[in-house]
């Protein structure tokens, strides 16, 4: 298979700004859940499309 291509789809899903905190002792306020969705979607991140 030398010299052939594979693309392969892969996806991330980060549900911390969701689910992820729970874990945390400490509450983290709606404005600072949103600098956190807005830094990931800075990097990159994309919405999740619904299948």
């Amino acid at each position: 298979m030398e010299g052939e291509a594979h693309v392969i789809d892969v996806s991330v899903v980060d549900v911390a700004p969701r689910d992820g905190l729970h874990n945390e002792s400490t509450v983290f306020s709606v404005k600072d859940r949103v600098v956190l969705i807005s830094r990931l979607v800075a990097v990159g991140a994309q919405p999740e499309r619904r299948r």
